[in-house]
């Protein structure tokens, strides 16, 4: 009889209301999908007719009329919009926006491989926002797939088929409350009969966003199996692999991302599509920024404030004092020596003139010596000078010449223990420089090995600290990003052991 019903169905109309009948666009369990131009208006719409054998059931009646209501109060330009409702002949129609283009489905079943990564996310971000709109109008989904994405020719994706496939499944006529879904894309809760929130959609998008950049779902029946139980046990008791297994472009944060979407227990979801698409993007700095100030200091910052600029001769390095103390010292030797030597010259020619002088107050001795006397005098006086001038060198320190020779030494030993000559008080601490990029490289190496000893021995937190402050330092480190990720996956499921 169904069968029956859905060949006489297949009869298209060639006009229903004020719209004229082109054509077929699609069939799904539930009923048709035709393109239709308005009479007047030259609009082209969609039109989707319910079979009549399902206007006979209530329930199912119901759940149709009540798709139209829902998805006209969405107004979004990601959500297909309803243009009317009508009922014609005892046949049930829901006139809406005509999308030219094909369904997600479509698109991955034409590529048959993993969707370009940019293309992919600018996609699910779009549908993201569309499904996030339906949540704040507190409408839930129940049936989020591929199929259920129309794709524009301008790259427009829009969320369509609200509350029709969650009544009787899909490709099917089944009763209501027997599948209440897609089984490849339905959350454990749904699975398990329980009562679903926004959070079941948020799995069916991450499941959504597995299949476009692995190019497949993570739980497949198997071609040999005749339904579908093995798949519908997996979404709630197996771990789903990671997607980089199938397609290792995948970013670690987008990974991270699907597989938090992916939790078996809803508390552990995100709780809006806004906080999933938030986590589709690059580590947020500030957050690194925290766990850097947290850890214990190590490197220098790499933006250090800077002193007002000095001339480069000002600042020492660490050689140049001792040379130039050792110059000084020199300097002063070279002349102070000089002066020493012809203040005690000058002293020994006034003591010995002094001398001289000094034996001619006496006549007695030099009246009664013979012809030969002063030469002899003379004589013994050279002779006699040397003790004299012996004795008189211990004086000549108190002299007033020497004086001045004890002074300059005084002076010269000041000058050795002053600053530099041109340089300013204090000019010899050591000024913060910017480190060079070897120093850089250093420092993020080191940071990367801590961080993976920390890692390894359980200390996430620390982890955490020690990537996120290599990305400080190198942005664009591979490293420091995967394991930035791995540690924070790791601690989450660590929390959620807890």
């Amino acid at each position: 009889m169904i069968r029956l019903a859905l060949a006489v169905h297949s009869l298209m109309p060639d006009q229903i209301s004020s719209y004229r009948l082109e054509g077929e666009i699609a069939r799904g369990g539930m009923g048709i999908v035709y393109r239709g131009v308005h009479t007047v208006f030259e609009e082209v719409v969609a039109i989707k007719a319910i079979f009549p054998e399902l206007t006979l059931n209530p329930e199912l009646r119901e759940r149709f009329v009540n798709e139209a209501k829902i998805q006209r109060r969405l107004q979004h330009p990601n959500i297909v919009q309803i243009r009317e409702f009508l009922i014609e002949q005892g046949k049930f129609y829901i006139v809406m926006e005509y999308v030219e283009g094909e369904t997600l489905a479509e698109r991955l079943k034409r590529l048959q491989a993993p969707m370009p990564i940019d293309e992919a996310m600018e996609i699910f971000r779009q549908a993201l926002a569309g499904l996030g709109h339906a949540h704040s109008q507190g409408v839930i989904h129940r049936d989020i797939k591929p199929s259920n994405f129309m794709l524009t020719r301008q790259g427009v994706a829009k969320l369509t088929d609200f509350g029709i496939a969650r009544a009787v499944g899909v490709g099917q006529l089944t009763r209501t409350g027997i599948v209440l879904g897609t089984p490849a894309y339905m959350s454990p809760e749904q699975i398990q009969g329980l009562k679903v929130d926004a959070r079941a959609d948020i799995y069916s998008m991450g499941i959504t966003l597995y299949e476009m950049l692995a190019g497949r779902v993570p739980f497949k029946r198997a071609k040999d199996s005749e339904n579908d139980f093995a798949v519908l046990a997996a979404h709630i008791d197996a771990q789903p692999p990671p997607p980089s297994r199938f397609a290792p472009s995948i970013t670690p944060f987008v990974e991270s991302a699907i597989l938090k979407a992916l939790a078996k227990q809803r508390e552990e979801r995100f709780s809006s599509c806004e906080e999933f698409r938030a986590a589709l993007g690059p580590p947020v700095l500030p957050r690194t920024r925290v766990a850097v100030a947290a850890s214990p200091p190590a490197a220098p910052q790499l933006k250090a404030v800077q002193p007002a600029a000095r001339a480069p001769a000002e600042e020492p390095s660490p050689p140049k004092p001792r040379e130039f103390q050792k110059s000084t010292h020199a300097g002063l030797w070279r002349v102070a020596g000089p002066l020493t030597i012809l203040l005690i010259a000058g002293s020994l020619w006034l003591y010995r003139t002094q001398r001289e002088k000094a034996p001619a107050n006496i006549s007695t001795p030099v009246q009664q010596a013979p012809a030969s006397a002063p030469s002899t005098a003379v004589g013994s006086a050279q002779k006699s000078a040397p003790p004299v001038e012996r004795e008189s060198k211990p004086t000549t320190p108190s002299s007033g010449p020497p004086g001045k020779e004890a002074n300059i030494r005084q002076e010269g030993k000041g000058k050795a223990g002053s600053p530099a000559v041109g340089q300013r008080p204090g000019a010899q601490e050591a000024q913060p420089r910017k480190p060079s990029p070897e120093e850089l490289a250093a420092q993020v190496r080191q940071l990367l090995a801590q961080a993976k000893t920390a890692m390894d021995g359980g200390k996430y937190d620390d982890a955490i600290a020690g990537y996120g402050k290599a990305l400080q330092l190198d942005p664009n480190n591979s490293a420091a990003r995967e394991g930035f990720a791995r540690a924070q996956k790791a601690k989450a499921a660590e929390d959620a052991l807890r």
